[in-house]
């Protein structure tokens, strides 16, 4: 199992947010998307621009793969066996509005003195192919080396995360078969990933217009100022989904590449440590909890039971590992021992059996299972016939994908321009089990915003096709 894409981002709101953009106020200024507030005419978001590609000074891309080869010991679980320990490290930057920019879109909203703000987001959601050493007749053979969800610190409505950085550091551990998946790309010269990427942001979608005028086709401003919200619930939507490309000619930067050899003695003083991972919290998985605590049982030289604590909470979600060092003379070559205490908002308190534990080397994950969550997390490849929306006079279609996650219904959209060759784009969302999740389609025909009829999506269906209506 690979291990979790660790996003290194510490997600704090550097200031108290009551955001409410609106959904339906998007225009698009100097290349960037700008939302209106629904409640405060002169406060504008911009949505976070696109990420790239870090390079450094001598313009080699920020990529580095690591082998680290070691003979294994009993505290790695691999007592006698030579292998690689493989990693994969990246860095990103996003691209914001320069000073220039952001002059020339207060401009065109009417004054300079409106407050423009990177739009609070929700929750970001990422993942990274590799594409395999083959390619079907569609040329869609990738394999997901890793994925991750980066949630607001707390789930109420007004904490969003924080859009103070520009940069960030990926690192990802791959398991020997993985990294032979790179290493198929390394012997060609040429390593090619994707990097894929999702914004999620709460807003509303409606507001009050001049009478007499199309909500969908007015504009909500006038000289800059804003015409009063309708009093409608937030919703959470996608505001940007997108696919980095990385290529990198390893023939022009081998330097990519490192091999370090690292005896067992090294390999015990550097990473003896015992590492617990819990994305409870961090990607929202239980409401209902307050704190799981990790009692870890070691054993002293005399063979004396030593208890030590950990704790991961609602407090600081954005803490998803830590590591155990013991501050105590212990078997390191024996097994250790750990169970969980949950402790419920409610002020119920849950204990598991102790377990054992093979090895100091391999990490310790309590984690909800899938098994145990109360939803799905859901992958759906959406796909349209373009010839027959084309054929129709529609250039453009909006696939409306609506669904039901901790009880609240949520909805989706995502765009397809007909003339832009795009014909393909997919989805990812939690939805709550034994719940219903449905698609709708938008378009404008003759002059008329149409929308179609609500379908339902199988609750096992992972693609749908979609061609234009008859007549």
């Amino acid at each position: 199992m690979i291990q979790q894409l660790f996003l290194l981002m510490s997600f704090l709101p550097n200031y108290t947010s009551t955001a409410q953009p609106l959904f339906n106020s998007r225009q698009l200024i100097a290349g960037f998307e700008i939302l209106a507030d629904a409640e405060e005419a002169d406060l504008f978001y911009y949505v976070p621009a696109g990420l790239q590609l870090a390079t450094l000074a001598d313009g080699r891309p920020d990529l580095q793969i690591l082998h680290l080869r070691y003979t294994g010991a009993a505290h790695t679980g691999d007592q006698g066996a030579a292998r690689f320990v493989n990693q994969l490290q990246f860095r990103i930057r996003r691209e914001d509005p320069s000073a220039k920019e952001l002059a020339t879109i207060k401009t065109r909203l009417g004054s300079p003195h409106v407050r423009v703000r990177p739009l609070p987001l929700k929750r970001i959601e990422t993942a990274l192919f590799s594409p395999l050493g083959r390619t079907d007749d569609r040329g869609k053979a990738f394999r997901k080396l890793g994925s991750t969800s980066a949630a607001a610190k707390s789930p109420t409505a007004n904490s969003m995360l924080d859009l103070s950085w520009r940069e960030r550091v990926f690192t990802l551990r791959l398991e020997h078969h993985e990294a032979q998946i790179l290493q198929d790309q390394v012997e060609k010269g040429r390593l090619a990933l994707s990097f894929s990427y999702a914004y999620f942001a709460e807003g509303k979608l409606d507001a009050l217009v001049p009478d007499g005028k199309d909500q969908e086709s007015s504009s909500l401003l006038t000289n800059g100022v804003l015409s009063s919200p309708a009093d409608t619930a937030s919703v959470t939507r996608m505001i940007r989904s997108a696919a980095l490309p990385m290529e990198v000619d390893l023939k022009k930067w081998p330097g990519i590449i490192r091999s370090v050899d690292v005896d067992a003695a090294e390999w015990l003083s550097t990473y003896a440590k015992l590492r617990l991972q819990c994305y409870d919290f961090s990607h929202e998985l239980r409401p209902d909890l307050f704190m799981k605590q990790v009692e870890i049982k070691a054993y002293s030289a005399g063979g004396t039971p030593i208890i030590s604590k950990l704790n991961f909470s609602k407090q600081a979600p954005h803490q998803t590992q830590q590591f155990y060092a013991p501050t105590h003379a212990v078997q390191r070559d024996a097994s250790v021992e750990y169970r969980v205490i949950e402790y419920q908002l409610d002020g119920q308190k849950r204990k598991t059996d102790w377990r054992t534990h093979p090895g100091w080397g391999i990490p310790i994950n309590i984690s909800t299972t899938a098994d145990e969550l109360p939803f799905d997390q859901r992958s759906i490849e959406l796909e349209i016939d373009p010839e027959s929306w084309l054929a129709q006079n529609i250039e453009q279609l909006t696939i409306e994908v609506t669904y039901t996650f901790q009880k609240e219904r949520h909805t989706q959209s995502i765009v397809f321009p007909i003339k832009s060759g795009n014909s393909l784009q997919s989805l990812n969302f939690l939805q709550d089990r034994a719940t219903t999740a449905s698609y709708q389609l938008s378009y404008q025909k003759e002059e008329r915003n149409l929308r179609a009829k609500v379908r339902k999506i199988d609750s096992t269906a992972n693609y749908l096709y979609i061609s234009a209506p008859r007549g």
